[in-house]
């Protein structure tokens, strides 16, 4: 009854060299993401650069997912725009080209109250094209759902659920509470590191950005955590831990995390390390000190899980 659960992967938005949408590059990354055995697709949320992105890439990079996709999995597309009316286009325009559902966060700039969140998630609600799910993003300085939102949106038969990745387990328990009343909704955790604890405190699954890279890893530690292998869960949960520490630490902090999966991407062949503007690439030193960590994980395996693509 769930359209999300799992392992969902927050893709990235590959570029060119000259910031167009390296659409090629996107279909590769998608097929190599599915062939992982995750459960969903997030477009163009925080790992998919989506808030910094022209309109025009980001309409495209939605087509082009949904197209490559073709409802193998369920596809998810950030709406996350400064107004109602744009987040209804955005919705439209999704699902025209196939998407299943849409993610909403507050609108952002202008100052809001829970009283303006709530009314703003009752007008999705009522007249977006798709459902949605609610979107606490990674940033604390962005308006959130309070729990009080939560609880009154969550009454609402297109809202499906959450995604938290505000890094608040508590909230984040408590919305697994506020959601089990209806079987068909789900509660997504965003950051790693939360991962196991999350599903264990009931959670429905991980939007895991480190999916773009190591599928594999993420849909081991659920498939361990169902099975009830806990210490092989346990133990692929440390490895989790372990892919923040190489992987999304490359630069600038603000960026170091698409700066760090793009630039492993790109020296495996999948698109560029091209960020969007005012990001910048990494340099040489980056990119090579990359190359290094990339050769040290392809080496590794737990239990014979393999931890790293080819």
């Amino acid at each position: 009854m769930k359209l999300l659960k799992g392992i969902v992967v927050p893709t990235v938005t590959p570029l060119t060299g000259d910031g167009r949408l390296d659409e090629s590059s996107l279909r590769v990354l998608l097929r190599q993401i599915v062939d992982g055995g995750v459960s969903g697709i997030f477009a163009l949320g925080t790992t998919g650069e989506g808030p910094a992105l022209p309109r025009a890439i980001r309409r495209r990079a939605a087509e082009v997912t949904c197209e490559e996709i073709g409802g193998r999995v369920p596809v998810v597309v950030a709406a996350i725009e400064t107004s109602v009316d744009d987040v209804l286009q955005t919705s439209a325009h999704a699902a025209s080209v196939g998407a299943d559902a849409i993610a909403i966060a507050p609108p952002f700039y202008l100052a809001l109250g829970q009283e303006d969140i709530v009314r703003f998630g009752h007008q999705i609600a009522d007249d977006s094209a798709l459902p949605a799910y609610l979107y606490n993003v990674p940033y604390s300085n962005l308006p959130q759902f309070n729990i009080e939102a939560l609880e009154r949106l969550s009454r609402l038969d297109r809202i499906l659920g959450l995604k938290d990745s505000s890094g608040d387990f508590d909230q984040l328990q408590t919305a697994v509470k506020i959601f089990a009343s209806r079987p068909e909704c789900s509660v997504m955790v965003g950051p790693e590191r939360l991962l196991l604890a999350a599903l264990r405190a009931g959670a429905d699954g991980g939007v895991c950005g480190g999916g773009n890279l190591l599928p594999s890893l993420y849909v081991s530690l659920y498939e361990a955590f169902l099975q009830g292998e806990q210490s092989l869960a346990d133990e692929l949960q440390l490895r989790v831990l372990a892919v923040e520490r190489d992987f999304y630490g490359l630069g600038a902090p603000e960026s170091s995390l698409v700066r760090g999966l793009k630039t492993a991407l790109q020296i495996q062949n999948i698109g560029t390390a091209v960020m969007a503007p005012p990001y910048e690439a990494p340099s040489q030193k980056q990119y090579d000190a990359m190359r290094m960590t990339l050769a040290r994980w392809k080496s590794m395996a737990v239990r014979g899980t393999p931890v790293m693509v080819e």
